[in-house]
């Protein structure tokens, strides 16, 4: 078989399997429609320690989670999946407006900042709830890049 011809089988080929997972919902990112779902995500990962309360991010890709004594944590989507963390004292570098919501860095190699889409009253709710997590304190919160 001439190369050009196998050449062009090869990306037709996976092409067609792109689309084919792609039409078929493989590359849909997950959401929480309510803190339910969120309760269930976290209970996957952490079955130990049921959450007490949600606080859930507009978009419904992320949220906080009220663990007992105490405690918080972060649940957000990746991808068709969750993460998520238990938070403690230094774990968040800091946070930044974004627009549209805050950007938290995070002091983990593996998930290095994360974006959340929240409402100008969820700026501030959020701020709080995190800050005491955060080794630079957010009392002025800068604009992301600033």
């Amino acid at each position: 078989m001439p190369l050009d011809i196998l050449i062009a089988l090869v990306v037709l080929g996976i092409a067609g399997i792109v689309a084919l997972v792609h039409f078929t919902g493989g590359s849909a990112r997950r959401s929480f429609a309510d803190g339910g779902e969120v309760h269930d995500a976290w209970l996957e990962d952490w079955p130990q320690d049921p959450p007490r309360g949600v606080d859930l991010s507009s978009d419904g890709r992320a949220a906080i989670v009220e663990l007992a004594k105490g405690e918080t944590g972060l649940i957000w989507v990746f991808g068709a999946d969750t993460v998520s963390i238990r938070l403690a004292a230094g774990d968040i570098h800091d946070i930044r407006l974004h627009p549209g919501g805050l950007s938290i860095r995070l002091n983990r190699f593996e998930t290095p900042s994360l974006t959340v889409t929240l409402d100008a009253a969820s700026v501030a709710l959020w701020t709080v709830r995190l800050a005491r997590f955060a080794e630079v304190r957010p009392d002025t919160l800068a604009p992301e890049g600033a």
